[in-house]
């Protein structure tokens, strides 16, 4: 928590308690020196901790303000600014300060129809318009406060009204393949002729994925540095929790969306081959720790090797793997793996591919040479 930060000044507060009240009690109650140190601590701490309180409330409170956003040059704005950079702790760790964030607002049924009328406004002819603001007015009068109402009781209820139903029925019920009509993260096209000193596709390859675990385990554990606007305002940093280790399960319906946390090996595509490879190595004394860039290119190298030789023995037969079916409709794809399933070693396969930290393909063109670094699997 962000207010670990502070926790030195707990201490300071408990001794200067404590030498104030041998002054005060010893000499006005006759209380021993122990008696005095010993209250004049837990009063110390008592006090600092009530501050930390009211200091957090205040923060609180603070965040609400959002006329910082369009106003930012005027009075209000600037002492807001200089309350909130006085009070806010200089070095916050990831999620310290999510249960001090504002909720996610709620617009009024009316400013909702407005906004939606003002934006289709531009894009349709008059006649089509006027259909759609009829539509409009009949929302409003019917079905309109009955949703509205549940979204206001979704608003007391959850930490974000929006999320879970935008996850859901805009994200996860899409029925179009992920690689073509959905934008998932990736680490993007990297051309090494353009990139100096180092322009060997594995060497390159090996840096970007141990600098990515590392991210992933500074992720997990909390020790990233916190989003934060102008170093005063800080951002929502719920979703970083997704962007490692989660895979967008097919179902013929709603997709399934699942976080492995924790997970310590990746993916590597080779040639149209699927390679496993865990990211931790255990010494003799039992200590697990990440492996070099130099320690992960041998091994990218060994990979490659292998997949010519695969590559070779397949002749002019092309090697397919199943992700070639995330290209069809995620329907069709759902059923196509429920019947994967059932044969033991493609289940752990999959298992293998879905639960992995991220994916790595290594493209095997003519220069440049490429990697692609899929983060969401």
């Amino acid at each position: 928590m962000a207010r670990s930060e502070l926790g030195p000044h707990c201490v300071v507060w408990g001794g200067i308690g404590a030498i104030l009240s041998q002054v005060l009690f010893t000499n006005l109650f006759g209380a021993t020196k122990f008696q005095a140190s010993a209250i004049g601590l837990l009063l110390g701490i008592s006090i600092y901790w009530i501050l930390e309180q009211v200091r957090w409330e205040i923060i609180r409170a603070l965040l609400t303000y959002r006329d910082w956003m369009y106003d930012q040059k005027s009075s209000r704005t600037k002492a807001w600014g200089m309350l909130l950079s006085l009070l806010m702790p200089k070095k916050n760790k990831l999620f310290a300060l999510q249960e001090y964030l504002p909720k996610y607002p709620l617009p009024r049924l009316e400013d909702t129809c407005k906004r939606t009328l003002s934006m289709v406004k531009p894009l349709v002819h008059e006649k089509e318009y006027a259909a759609i603001e009829e539509s409009i007015d009949e929302l409003k009068q019917n079905e309109g406060p009955k949703l509205q109402k549940i979204l206001e009781e979704r608003y007391k209820t959850e930490e974000n009204w929006l999320s879970e139903l935008w996850d859901k029925y805009v994200y996860l019920a899409g029925r179009s393949p992920i690689p073509v009509a959905s934008n998932f993260c990736l680490l993007g096209d990297l051309k090494f002729k353009q990139h100096t000193p180092v322009s060997h596709q594995l060497s390159q390859a090996a840096n970007h994925i141990r600098y990515a675990m590392e991210y992933k385990e500074r992720v997990e554990t909390g020790t990233l540095r916190n989003m934060m606007i102008q170093n005063i305002v800080p951002i929502c940093c719920h979703r970083y929790n997704y962007v490692c280790s989660t895979t967008r399960i097919p179902q013929e319906d709603v997709d399934d969306l699942k976080t492995f946390r924790g997970t310590k090996h990746i993916v590597v595509f080779c040639k149209g081959s699927m390679y496993r490879l865990d990211m931790y190595s255990i010494d003799v004394a039992g200590n697990e720790s990440l492996l070099t860039p130099r320690e992960i290119q041998s091994k990218l190298e060994d990979i490659v090797k292998d997949a010519s030789k695969r590559k070779a023995a397949a002749g002019t037969s092309q090697i397919v793997n199943p992700s070639i079916f995330t290209t069809t409709d995620r329907t069709r794809w759902a059923k196509i793996r429920k019947s994967m399933l059932k044969d033991e070693e493609n289940a752990t396969s999959l298992n293998v591919v879905e639960t992995s930290a991220f994916c790595v393909a290594l493209d095997n063109d003519e220069e440049p040479k490429r990697i692609w670094i899929t983060f969401y699997n």
